[in-house]
């Protein structure tokens, strides 16, 4: 899980809007079958599915280039594939929010004597990071909700890493680790990032670049986020 959480925030952050591998071997009925698996309701099969269309690499990174590949290989159903994905993404942020929501509710006041709940978890993670990462090397703007969604899952453990993305002379950089913290300090995630030294982290570097970045959407973007950063 520790490796897996790693590299997911590591891409991440450096890049959120390219990229040889598996993909080569790909057939057409089997990238049309394995868009609609993406969508079913049992993550072995998603992950089957995305295995199916990138390849087995164990390796998160290798999925970047393998997507590459991929959509080179099937440019016609290039849009199809990466819509696929994105939804993808979205039903593991969802199935990760849900299942937080469920330990915190319900099974840490039982105890941690009991059986943990998911014991797919760490399985479950390894595909959650592959399929983050392939989605970093899409120059596709309806990516970064759910990019940003699955960083924020990870609250505290992300900060670092993304503070750090902001010293970038590359504005992109900076911009997506703006929203990064945005999102970090909504509300919706209050549980996941709640400690007084990673709100006064966060606060510290909205304020800085609020005021001080040279691009006005990021100023704009910091400042909106400050409101949260309490």
């Amino acid at each position: 899980m520790k490796r897996a959480v790693g590299v997911l925030i590591v891409v991440c952050v450096t890049t959120l809007l390219v990229a040889p591998s598996y993909a080569q071997r790909t057939d057409l009925p089997v990238v049309e079958q394995s868009i609609k698996r993406l969508e079913d309701p049992d993550w072995r099969t998603r992950s089957a599915a995305l295995g199916a269309l990138l390849g087995s690499s164990s390796e998160p990174a290798e999925s970047r280039v393998a997507l590459s590949r991929l959509l080179q290989k099937w440019p016609e159903k290039s849009d199809e594939i990466k819509v696929a994905l994105i939804k993808a993404l979205e039903i593991e942020n969802k199935v990760t929010e849900e299942q937080e929501e469920f330990i915190l509710r319900k099974y840490a006041r039982e105890g941690s004597s009991k059986p943990h709940p998911f014991p797919d978890a760490e399985a479950r993670s390894e595909f959650y990071a592959r399929l983050v990462v392939a989605l970093t090397s899409l120059k596709d703007t309806r990516s970064i909700n759910g990019l940003l969604g699955a960083l924020a899952e990870f609250g505290s453990a992300a900060l670092d890493p993304v503070v750090e993305q902001l010293n970038s002379s590359d504005v992109t950089r900076r911009y997506a680790a703006t929203l990064v913290l945005a999102k970090m300090v909504d509300p919706k995630n209050s549980q996941r990032v709640n400690d007084p030294v990673s709100i006064q982290k966060i606060a510290q570097a909205l304020r800085y670049h609020s005021k001080n970045d040279p691009f006005e959407p990021l100023r704009n973007a910091a400042s909106e986020a400050l409101k949260n950063a309490k």
